[in-house]
């Protein structure tokens, strides 16, 4: 995963502990990629100002994911799954002409796709 789109999913998770201008000059420099000169603008302040303040947005989410782990959790959640997902899928392919593990394996593939896009 790239830092920008990894630091863009921590930012959905915890910027609501950011201040209202830390949230939008980081959703402004990682979601809209605009430059520091740009943000500056939107933001009426330096670019030093845009600099120093996306830094101190990072450092607490940052601090708050190495506190709380709660994206590498759901990260390794999300793994788990998929290995769920992929041996349902395995035993209903070899489940050959028994309709109830096939049942049973479809049941639970549809289950791990529903939680996987929640």
């Amino acid at each position: 995963m790239s830092k920008n789109l990894e630091f863009s999913n921590l930012l959905d998770l915890y910027g609501s502990i950011l201040t209202d201008k830390q949230r939008k000059a980081l959703e402004y420099y990682y979601n809209e990629d605009l430059s520091l000169s740009e943000i500056s603008e939107i933001l009426c302040i330096t670019r030093q100002g845009v600099h120093d303040l996306i830094k101190r947005a990072e450092s607490e989410i940052i601090t708050m994911e190495e506190k709380l782990q709660f994206f590498s959790r759901s990260q390794h959640l999300k793994g788990k799954l998929n290995d769920i997902y992929e041996d349902s899928e395995k035993i209903y392919l070899l489940s050959n002409e028994n309709e109830d593990v096939k049942a049973f394996a479809k049941r639970i593939m549809k289950t791990v796709k529903n939680i996987l896009e929640t």
